[in-house]
């Protein structure tokens, strides 16, 4: 991969001259044969149309502008990793450098250069409102607290880095083996850019190890896809740590001002916040992640008068997907540590605190609708010995130089996408009489594929077939239906 050392410039020229002519290369592939190949040179990554912008502003290989550091401008392909390696530092890039956007704080002034011109760099929003105005109960409240809390970038650094392997498969199909965890979206997302259609564009799982969220979003496959295209070879790719750690996504940051109240018993009333959070050049994934901030904060504590806004942002720091969590740890960040200021406010032990305002039946979410389970008050109550105790052995072992204490805290997560949800399995007969299971149920650290077998077996228990019968066929989308 051959990127820049800059954050924000436009591409004055890009001249691939010299490094054509280095032992072992066969090309230097760059944006101009995706464009030769009938590809738009773009990526999409699950925006809806309330976004600002078409959504389509990833390049997969840029040739007008640098959005951040790590972008890529060409891909040498030669017959050996040391060679293409080689090759690299002779690509010449002419660029013009452009003021780097590092922090919400300055995109979201009216005078910030726009990352992507003609598209605002608060690029979407979304809104929450429980009950009555938040503002005005917070005026009539004894207690009262209100701050702004940050929760950093964070790299997934996974122990393995990216690798790729493309070709034409017996059927014409453009086949990509990577550590995709979300195989037929990734078909989808670069169909358009690499000017095929998703049917042709067959994706493969390899063992990914783990993910941990990043590779939900596009990284390696379609510059795999576009140097297979333009030439006509197997292509394999293997990211160093450096071009891992500068491309790959990460969690993305946020800004979150909250302000919380409680009245004279304790119960927390009411909850106001806002959040920036900052995603980089891209927006894939962004509103997504914008939601679940305003669906968390306050939900675990059934607070009657919520007023909440998030935004997504533009900047030019490093691009941002899913994370474990995705969009929780920002939330508790805020949240928990606003609830102990409230505590300690009020004047309560941070525990019984959340015990008094863990939500219980007939409690609701920020949206309004109501959990299925309300185990928290139960928690805590088997929680609560156990804290006291080590309340006590944290006095005991505190000294005049070594402070112990003890920290609680109420988290919450969705485990699935809202919304229905839904799965397909193939099932077939082989000829001496086991079974074959055909599902795209990724795995990326879960263990899918005992999942796989553990399920078929105990719903195929009439056949009588023991574990050794039941074969696996798992997270090929030329094979296997999307589940």
């Amino acid at each position: 991969l051959v990127h820049v050392d800059v954050n924000h410039a436009n591409i004055l020229n890009l001249d691939i001259t010299e490094a054509e002519k280095m032992p072992g290369v066969v090309k230097v592939v760059t944006a101009k044969d995706i464009y030769a190949a009938g590809g738009t040179n773009k990526l999409f990554g699950a925006q809806p149309p309330q976004v600002k912008g078409d959504g389509w502003e990833r390049p997969i290989l840029c040739d007008k502008k640098i959005f951040m550091w790590g972008d890529v401008v060409a891909v040498v392909c030669a017959e050996s990793y040391e060679e293409a390696e080689a090759a690299v530092p002779k690509v010449k890039v002419d660029l013009e450098e452009l003021p780097a956007v590092m922090n919400v704080e300055e995109a979201i002034k009216p005078d910030c250069i726009e990352i992507h011109p003609g598209v605002p760099n608060i690029y979407f929003e979304t809104h929450v409102k429980k009950g009555a105005d938040a503002g005005e109960i917070m005026e009539q409240m004894p207690y009262s607290i209100e701050d702004v809390f940050y929760l950093q970038r964070q790299p997934h650094l996974v122990l393995e880095n990216d690798v790729g392997f493309g070709y034409w498969d017996e059927d014409g199909n453009l086949a990509i083996q990577s550590k995709h965890i979300w195989i037929y979206k990734a078909a989808a997302f670069m169909a358009r850019g690499i000017g095929l259609q998703p049917s042709k564009i067959r994706i493969i799982q390899n063992k990914a190890g783990a993910s941990f969220g990043y590779k939900l979003g596009i990284t390696n496959e379609a510059m795999i896809a576009a140097a297979v295209i333009a030439t006509g070879r197997p292509v394999f790719c293997r990211y160093d740590t450096r071009h891992h750690v500068t491309y790959t996504p990460k969690r993305a940051p946020a800004l979150m001002r909250v302000a919380m109240a409680a009245d004279a018993n304790g119960r927390i009333t009411a909850i106001d916040h806002t959040s920036w959070v900052d995603h980089g050049p891209y927006s894939e994934f962004a509103p997504g992640l914008v939601v679940k901030l305003c669906h968390y904060m306050g939900a675990l504590y059934g607070v009657e008068n919520v007023n909440g806004v998030g935004y997504a942002v533009y900047t030019n720091q490093k691009w941002n997907t899913a994370f474990r969590a995705w969009g929780a740890p920002q939330v508790h960040i805020a949240q928990e540590i606003a609830v102990d200021m409230l505590a300690e406010k009020v004047g309560m032990d941070p525990l019984e605190f959340r015990y008094l305002n863990a939500i219980r039946p007939g409690g609701t979410f920020p949206h309004g609708h109501a959990p299925d389970v309300y185990p928290l008050p139960k928690m805590v109550e088997i929680l609560l010995p156990r804290y006291q105790e080590a309340l006590k052995r944290a006095k005991e072992e505190s000294t005049e130089t070594l402070r112990k204490g003890v920290g609680v805290a109420f988290g919450v997560y969705t485990s699935i996408a809202d919304g229905g949800d839904t799965a397909n399995c193939d099932v077939e007969l082989m000829p001496d009489g086991g079974v074959m299971i055909y599902n795209t149920w990724e795995d990326h650290g879960q263990g899918a594929d005992i999942g796989t077998l553990g399920t078929a077996h105990r719903a195929l228990v009439p056949l009588g077939l023991q574990p050794d019968r039941i074969h696996l066929f798992l997270n090929d989308t030329y094979r296997c239906p999307n589940s």
